[in-house]
C-alpha cells in the first residue's frame, strides 16, 4: 500500500470535508475493486467459435476441423475475431428462431436475414455487408463451397445489399471528432467537445491523472481503442527534450507486428509521469481501471466540561476527553489488467458530460444527449485526422502518422471539412464576397 499526503499533488474531492489537513491517499490492490456484473460479455475464443458452428451443422456433415479453425483464428486481428463471433451468434439465433438451416446457407435465407437486419433491427448497409462477409468467411473455413459458388456471392444476395444501400445510402454514421481545439488555418473552425476542454475537467486525483494521460496519448497517437488499451509502460520511451516516443506493436493493419512509432508531446509525457508517480506503477499495462472509495473527514471535538454535558447523554466519557480530527480519506484501487474498450468509451463520455455541465461547450438546450452519444472511442482518431488535414498535411503523411490503411479511408472523415479549403473555396473566396 502506498500513501500520498502531498496536498499540492492530489486534489481534494469537493465533498471530502471542511478539514484543512492534507488528504491521505491510499493505493490498494486490485482485489479492492468493485466486482463487475457477471455474464455481461462472453469470452471470445476459437473453441467457442468452433462450438457455435458445430452445433449448427447438419448431422451428416461430420464436424469441423479444429486445426483449420485454429489456423484461421491465428491469422485474424483481435477485433476481427470479436466481430466474427458476434456476427455468427446473431445469424445462428435468427436461424433457430426462423427454423432455417444455418450451414450451408441458402441464398434465399440470406436475403430474408438481411431484410430482418435492416427492417427489424435497423442496421445500416455497412453492417449488413460485414455480416455477409463474416458468413462467407465461415463457409470458407468449413470448405463448404468454392469461392465462386459461395451462397454469400449469389446474385440475389448482392442485389439485396445493393437495394439496402439505395434505400439508406452507403454513408456511415461518423463518430463526433474530438479535435485539439485550436484552428489550424484561417478557414478552419473547431466545433464541439475538444481535447483542451476534456483535459480542463480532469481532476488532480488518481482517476484524473490517469484520464489526463489517457486523453493525451489517445489523441497524439491516433490509435484504435484496442491498440490504446494494449499499451504497456515499457512502450513509452522518454526523450531528453521532455517529449516521448511510443512504440506501437501489432495493430489491425499490421498483424505481422512490424511496428511503428508515435510522437508524444512534453505535456502528455508530464501527464504520464504524474500518473505513474501517483499510482506507483512501473510495469505492465499503462492504462488501468481505477476505483475510488471516498470517506468524509471529521472535525476535532474539544473536551467538554462535566457540568455542560446533559445527563441523558450516552458515551459522556468521550465528551469529557474530546476527540481528534479525522482527515478525509480517499482509497484508490488500481486494476492489474488494462482498461477495456467499454471502459475507455465510458471515460470519454463521463468527461464530455463534465464539459457540458461546466458550460465549456455550446450546446442547444435538449441536445446534450445527442452530443454525448456521438462521442465514441473513435472520436480522438477522427479528430487528429481532421486537425492534420486542416493544417495542410497531405493524405500520405496523415496515413503514415495515424496508421490508416488507405488515403480513401482517411478522406472519409474530412469530407465536410475539406470543402472550406478546396479548389472552389481557394479561387472564389476573394471574388464572391
Amino acid at each position: 500500500m502506498t500513501t500520498f499526503s502531498d496536498p499540492d499533488a492530489i486534489e481534494r474531492p469537493s465533498n471530502a470535508s471542511q478539514i484543512t489537513e492534507s488528504l491521505v491517499i491510499e493505493v490498494v490492490g486490485a482485489s479492492q475493486l468493485p466486482v463487475r456484473r457477471k455474464g455481461a460479455a462472453k469470452p471470445i475464443s476459437v473453441d467457442r467459435l468452433a462450438a457455435l458452428v458445430s452445433d449448427a451443422l447438419p448431422a451428416s456433415f461430420g464436424g469441423v476441423s479444429m486445426i483449420g479453425f485454429e489456423t484461421a483464428w491465428e491469422a485474424m486481428a483481435t477485433e476481427t475475431r470479436r466481430a466474427l463471433t458476434d456476427d455468427l451468434s446473431c445469424y445462428l439465433a435468427w436461424s433457430v428462431s426462423e427454423r432455417r438451416q444455418a450451414f450451408p446457407a441458402d441464398p434465399e435465407d440470406l436475403v430474408h436475414y438481411l431484410r430482418w437486419l435492416e427492417q427489424g433491427r435497423g442496421f445500416r448497409p455497412a453492417t449488413l455487408t460485414r455480416r455477409i462477409a463474416s458468413l462467407s468467411r465461415i463457409h470458407r473455413m468449413l470448405n463448404l463451397s468454392s469461392r465462386e459458388t459461395l451462397p454469400t456471392r449469389a446474385a440475389m444476395v448482392a442485389d439485396a445489399l445493393k437495394a439496402a444501400r439505395r434505400r439508406k445510402g452507403s454513408q456511415q454514421r461518423q463518430a463526433a471528432a474530438i479535435r485539439l481545439g485550436v484552428p489550424m488555418s484561417p478557414q478552419d473552425e473547431v466545433e464541439g467537445v475538444t481535447l483542451t476542454m476534456l483535459l480542463a475537467v480532469c481532476g488532480g486525483d488518481l482517476q484524473g491523472l490517469r484520464d489526463g494521460a489517457l486523453l493525451g496519448v489517445a489523441f497524439e497517437s491516433g490509435l484504435r481503442v484496442s491498440e490504446l488499451a494494449a499499451i504497456r509502460i515499457r512502450d513509452v520511451d522518454p526523450q531528453a527534450d521532455g517529449r516521448g516516443i511510443l512504440a506501437i506493436g501489432k495493430t489491425k493493419t499490421d498483424q505481422e507486428g512490424e511496428g511503428r512509432y508515435a510522437w508524444l508531446s512534453a505535456d502528455t509525457m508530464r501527464r504520464i509521469g504524474a500518473w505513474l508517480d501517483a499510482s506507483g506503477l512501473d510495469e505492465g499495462p499503462l492504462f488501468r481501471r481505477v476505483g475510488v472509495d471516498r470517506r468524509k473527514g471529521r472535525p476535532a471535538r474539544p473536551p467538554q466540561d462535566y457540568f455542560g454535558i446533559p445527563g441523558h447523554t450516552r458515551h459522556w466519557q468521550e465528551r469529557l476527553q474530546g476527540r481528534p480530527a479525522v482527515p478525509p480519506l480517499a482509497r484508490y484501487a488500481i486494476g492489474e489488467g488494462p482498461l477495456t474498450r467499454q471502459g475507455i468509451g465510458a471515460i470519454y463520455k463521463r468527461l464530455a458530460r463534465a464539459v457540458i455541465d461546466q458550460g465549456l461547450v455550446k450546446v442547444e438546450p435538449g441536445r446534450e444527449g445527442d452530443l454525448i452519444r456521438a462521442i465514441s472511442t473513435h472520436s480522438m482518431r477522427v479528430g487528429l485526422t481532421q486537425d492534420l488535414f486542416a493544417s495542410g498535411e497531405d493524405g500520405a503523411g496523415v496515413c503514415q502518422a495515424i496508421g490508416w490503411k488507405s488515403v480513401t479511408t482517411a478522406l472519409r472523415y474530412v469530407r465536410k471539412q475539406s470543402v472550406k479549403g478546396g479548389a472552389v473555396s481557394r479561387v472564389m473566396d476573394g471574388l464572391r464576397r
